[in-house]
């Protein structure tokens, strides 16, 4: 005899649950990486003084965003309990 697979409960929304929408469109939260510079020469170290300087500004943009999509999870979870409470009550 076969061994049941444990199955997800499903959960339909309800009136009391909207459906999420995300905070921004994700066109807008993609995060665009530029190549690195690459100099040979006097001026190197300012270069790459400007380089870091503008990887740690991708790196805030992307973490920025990844927090932004946290909070939609969070969001997306309490949405989900709301309605299986709404089911279980109903």
């Amino acid at each position: 005899m076969p061994t049941p697979v444990p199955q997800a409960p499903v959960v339909l929304r309800s009136e009391s649950a909207p459906v999420p929408r995300p905070a921004s469109p994700i066109s807008e939260s993609l995060v665009i990486l530029t190549p690195p510079t690459q100099v040979d020469g006097e001026g190197k170290a300012t270069v790459l003084e400007g380089e870091v300087d503008r990887l740690n500004g991708e790196l805030r943009a992307a973490r920025e965003k990844i927090r932004n999509m946290e909070l939609q999870v969070e969001g997306l979870k309490a949405n989900v309990k709301k309605a299986a409470q709404a089911l279980m009550e109903a």
